[in-house]
């Protein structure tokens, strides 16, 4: 199955770009670009680790602000 992220959305280190979201996006976007990032990975298991990491990271940096 091919990846359906473009090439700005793929950088692993960057959780903003990876879910297509700006910095200052709210909670509710970020799930919601989340949950989108999820249906469009499909079947790929490695894909939908990395959007999983990268929300679960924003969540983190929220929690501390």
């Amino acid at each position: 199955m091919a990846d359906t992220l473009s090439d700005d959305q793929k950088n692993p280190k960057d959780p903003y770009s990876l879910l297509g979201v700006d910095q200052n996006a709210s909670f509710e976007e970020i799930q919601k670009a989340r949950d989108k990032r999820l249906i469009e990975a499909g079947d790929d298991v490695l894909l939908k680790a990395k959007i999983e990491s990268s929300y679960d990271s924003l969540l983190m940096n929220s929690l501390k602000a």
